[in-house]
């Protein structure tokens, strides 16, 4: 698991989580918002990344 700074389209940059093997500055990738950590009773939501 990896956390990287992602630039939007719009020149807004993201924090998120990286499911991507070996990243690279400059790469496509496609996010989605979805449980990034989950307790007993508690879901933590946040944007994942993946490879386009």
């Amino acid at each position: 698991l990896g956390l990287g700074i992602v630039e939007l389209e719009n020149g807004i940059r993201v924090t998120g989580q990286l499911e991507v093997e070996d990243p690279e500055i400059g790469m496509d990738v496609v996010g989605v918002v979805d449980v990034v950590r989950q307790e007993t009773y508690d879901r933590f939501w946040g944007f994942i990344f993946r490879a386009a």
